[in-house]
This record gives C-alpha cells, sequence and structure tokens, in this order.
C-alpha cells in the first residue's frame, strides 16, 4: 500500500506534479517511475511538495535520479514548497534546485517555450483527460507529433 498520492495539473503554464503523504523506501521507485513517464523531452517539471508530509534519503535519491533523466533529455525538474521535515532533509544533503514557492519555481522554469507546450497541449482538448493518463497522451502527441 503506498503512502503518497501523486495527481498532476498546470500552474502558470507549468506542467505540476503534487505529491502528497509520506514519500518513503517503500514507495519511491513507484513514485519515480511514474513521475519519469510524465517528463517529455525538453519539458520543465515541478514537483510540488508542500502537501508532502515525509521524504526519506532514498526517496530523495528516486527523485533526484528523475532530475538527471531529464536534464539529460533537455528538461529539468524543480522542487517547490517542501515544509518541516521534507525542507529539513533537503537542506542537510543539500539538494539544489530547490524553490520556496510553487510560483518561484515556475518562474525559475521559465522558459517561453516549456510554458507554451504545456499550454498548447491543453488546449488541444486532451485536457479531458486526468492525471497520469493526461501527461502521457500529451507526452505520445510531443514524440509522435
Amino acid at each position: 500500500m503506498s503512502n503518497v498520492k501523486l495527481w498532476t495539473r498546470v500552474y502558470r503554464g507549468c506542467a505540476v506534479v503534487v505529491l502528497r503523504g509520506e514519500l518513503d523506501t517503500r514507495s519511491a521507485e513507484d513514485t519515480a517511475a511514474a513521475v519519469a513517464a510524465l517528463i517529455a523531452g525538453g519539458q520543465q517539471l515541478i514537483i510540488d511538495l508542500e502537501t508532502l508530509d515525509f521524504i526519506d534519503c532514498h526517496a530523495v535519491g528516486a527523485l533526484l535520479g528523475v532530475r538527471e533523466a531529464a536534464r539529460r533529455a533537455g528538461g529539468d525538474v524543480l522542487l517547490a514548497a517542501p515544509h518541516g521535515p521534507v525542507l529539513r532533509l533537503l537542506t542537510v544533503l543539500g539538494v539544489p534546485g530547490v524553490h520556496a514557492s510553487l510560483a518561484a519555481a515556475a518562474d525559475s522554469a521559465g522558459g517561453r517555450d516549456a510554458r507554451r507546450r504545456a499550454v498548447d497541449t491543453i488546449r488541444s482538448g486532451r485536457a479531458a483527460l486526468s492525471g497520469a493518463r493526461f501527461w502521457m497522451t500529451a507526452w505520445w502527441a510531443a514524440v509522435l507529433g
């Protein structure tokens, strides 16, 4: 049984993955795989940690692995709005690319092209799909498109 919930949304034109609950060794690999499946080549993805109550070192490593894969593909994964024990661990580990708020991460993602791709995907009519299915459909459209 997973202690973490994941869903997607768009914030100011940026694709956002929201994590809620506790992300630990048991759910780290599955969560990282789900996030990695959402990354299209060159896309900026923000992971919103505001509702994540706990994360362990293994889970941090899994998320950083997703970030590295995104960077190799020309994109990036930004971490946003951690608090409490999540912020404390990320600080102790010295994890770069952590933003105090979702707004700050969206500003950092910048890149009008990344924002335009996310908005174009939504306007294309695929917004009727939800969650991971929506983003996978968007990713396939970009790859095949």
